[in-house]
C-alpha cells in the first residue's frame, strides 16, 4: 500500500510525569513526517503507536517496540494545531498498519480479502477485513460514521454521528 502524503508537522513539546505535571525548563522541538513521530531524539516508527489519546494540549501515546515491549509518553505540544497533528499522525499510523496488514495476506496468499477505506473527515484507514460488506464505515480514530460510495457526505454523518438510513 503506498503510504499517504503528510506534510510534516513541526511542534514544540514539554515532557509530562506520571503525575501529569511537566518539566516547565525542557522544551523541545517535535516533528511528525508521516511516517515517524519525533521528539527531540526520541523516535517514535508512526505503526508502532498502539494507542494515542489527546487531552488539551496533551499527547498519551503507547508504542511498542521491535522487542514487544510497550513504552508509554506523555507530551504537551504547542506550536501546532492540536487536532490537525493528532490527525495527521492517526493517518500515518493506520495507512502503515493497513500497508503492513495487506503484505502479510499477499505473502499468505490472501490478498483477494483485503478490504479497507480511507476515512473522508480525519483521512484514517479503516481496515475491512473479516467484516461484512456494509454502505457504512464507522471511523474508530475519529468515532465518525460515513458512507463508502456516496461522493458528498450528508451534513448529518460527522456530526450526529448518522447514516441517511
Amino acid at each position: 500500500m503506498k503510504p499517504q502524503q503528510i506534510e510534516p508537522i513541526e511542534f514544540k513539546f514539554k515532557w509530562v510525569d506520571s503525575s501529569g505535571g511537566n518539566n516547565k525548563t525542557v522544551v523541545g522541538n517535535g516533528l511528525f513526517d508521516g511516517a515517524n513521530l519525533r521528539f527531540g531524539d526520541y523516535v517514535l516508527p508512526a505503526d508502532s503507536v498502539t494507542s494515542l489519546q489527546v487531552i488539551e494540549d496533551t499527547f498519551f501515546i503507547s508504542a511498542i517496540d521491535q522487542g514487544d515491549k510497550l513504552h508509554t509518553l506523555s507530551a504537551e505540544v504547542f506550536g501546532t494545531e492540536v487536532r490537525h497533528l493528532e490527525q495527521a499522525i492517526n493517518a500515518g499510523r493506520s495507512a502503515a498498519i493497513a500497508g503492513r496488514e495487506k503484505e502479510r495476506l499477499i505473502e499468505a496468499g490472501q490478498v483477494e480479502s483485503y478490504r479497507d477505506a480511507v476515512c473522508p473527515f480525519c483521512r484514517a484507514t479503516i481496515l475491512l477485513l473479516n467484516l461484512p460488506e456494509t454502505p457504512q464505515v464507522f471511523c474508530e480514530y475519529c468515532n465518525t460514521l460515513f458512507s463508502r460510495q456516496r461522493q458528498e457526505m450528508a451534513d448529518n454523518e460527522q456530526y450526529f454521528r448518522l447514516c441517511e438510513s
